[in-house]
Formats: structure tokens, C-alpha cells, sequence
């Protein structure tokens, strides 16, 4: 209740308390569900308070992000794997050194699974995460890009969901083609990935649009380079 409050309570407070709720995950086979989830919304909360946080508990104990991936991972934690994604997503909101953390922990490799999702807010949740991941360093980039699988998924949902969904699926596409390499925005256009950039140019929000028209320009730069009919695909 404490870390739930609008504003955060000074992290001196909090952070005696962040071994032990994390060393709850390490035995989180054996104890209550309900304990689980009140440690897990504990840390989501606690995640919100920044990068000196996100650091505490990330180095708090080795297991945290492989039992946070575990649990996205793990069909039989459905009830709690929202939560645990609400967490990972927030460690992105970080520096690039914890968006790094968290990639190199494994969540790529479940992320095209998690947009599959039933049900939305998990969906609206890797697709949040992938958006963080993406705007950090080309490195974080590469990573994505080596899972064409992921980028075609990216691309259908930024098409194909309820808008909170897609507008995310954007975002991603945009910050590829902006802070990716020359080969990534290559791959973007391959995977028919204007399309919905160029359709989503009609939305109300302009923050959204200023994103795209860089992000297309960057394209139209690129097609010069290489001498390419890029324009077909707008």
C-alpha cells in the first residue's frame, strides 16, 4: 500500500524491503498464490519509482529476472503472469544498461508468443515492452531484428488489434526505422511494414504522426542510398 501511492515514497524507505519480497520468487513453487501476487504488485509499484529502484532490485538476487521471464513463459501461471510482465516492462523504462538486462534475460524470445495472447492487456503489455526495448540502442535493435518471426507479428498486430495495440506496434516500427541501422529499416519495408505506418498517418495523436513522418523519411533517405523503388510500397 505504501508503494502504491501517487507519489513515491523516498527509496531509503523501501529498498530494506526489497530482499526480502524478491527472495519470496525464489520459492515462489511453494508458497500461497495470493502471497506471490501481492509480492509481485508490490515490485510492479516499487519498479515505478526509477532507475536507483529498478537497479535495487534487479541486483537484489541473480534469480529475479530469470523467475520473471519463468513466469511469462509458464502457461500454468497465467493468474500472475500480467503482473510479471507489468514488472519487466517497467525495468524498460530504465537505462539502456537495464533494457539490456532485460532482453539478455530471455524475453524475446517469448515476446511473438505474448502478443499472441487472449487476452489484451498482456498483449498491450510486451507490445509496451518491445516499444522500451526499441528506442534504446541499435544493440537492443539487432536483437529483435535476428527474430524475423517477431517482426512479422509486430507488423500484423500493428494491422490487425484493437487500437492501444496497434498504436504500440507502431511506435515500434517507428523507432526501428529511426534508431535502427540502415538494414533494419530494410527489413521493416521487406516485412510490409509502411503500410501500417502510412495508414496509422490519419490518427488523432500527433506525437504519433511526428513519429512516423521521421520514421519515413528515414526510409525515403535510404531508398536514394540504394537506388530502390521503395516507393511502391507507400
Amino acid at each position: 500500500s505504501i508503494c502504491r501511492g501517487n507519489s513515491p515514497p523516498p527509496i531509503e524507505s523501501i529498498d530494506p524491503l526489497v530482499g526480502p519480497i524478491t527472495n519470496l520468487l525464489i520459492h515462489m513453487q511453494d508458497i500461497n498464490e495470493e502471497i506471490l501476487m501481492d509480492a509481485l504488485w508490490t515490485l510492479s509499484y516499487m519498479s515505478k519509482c526509477g532507475e536507483t529502484m529498478i537497479e535495487c532490485i534487479m541486483t537484489s538476487n541473480n534469480s529475479v529476472l530469470p523467475n520473471l521471464i519463468f513466469i511469462t513463459a509458464n502457461p500454468e501461471m497465467n493468474q500472475i503472469l500480467l503482473v510479471a510482465l507489468r514488472i519487466l516492462t517497467n525495468f524498460t523504462c530504465g537505462n539502456d544498461e537495464q533494457k539490456k538486462c532485460v532482453v539478455d534475460a530471455g524475453i524475446l524470445y517469448h515476446a511473438r508468443t505474448l502478443m499472441m495472447n487472449q487476452k489484451s492487456k498482456v498483449r498491450k503489455e510486451i507490445t509496451r515492452l518491445l516499444a522500451n526495448v526499441s528506442v534504446g540502442t541499435s544493440n537492443h535493435i539487432c536483437e529483435m531484428m535476428k527474430k524475423p518471426q517477431l517482426l512479422k507479428t509486430i507488423v500484423d498486430k500493428a494491422r490487425h488489434d484493437i487500437w492501444e495495440i496497434r498504436k504500440e506496434c507502431v511506435w515500434i516500427l517507428v523507432n526501428i526505422c529511426c534508431y535502427g541501422k540502415h538494414d533494419h529499416i530494410r527489413m521493416v519495408v521487406g516485412a510490409n511494414g509502411l503500410e501500417p505506418l502510412c495508414s496509422s498517418l490519419t490518427c488523432p495523436e500527433t506525437d504519433l504522426i511526428c513519429g512516423i513522418l521521421d520514421a519515413l523519411d528515414k526510409v525515403l533517405n535510404l531508398r536514394f542510398q540504394d537506388d530502390m523503388k521503395w516507393v511502391l510500397y507507400l
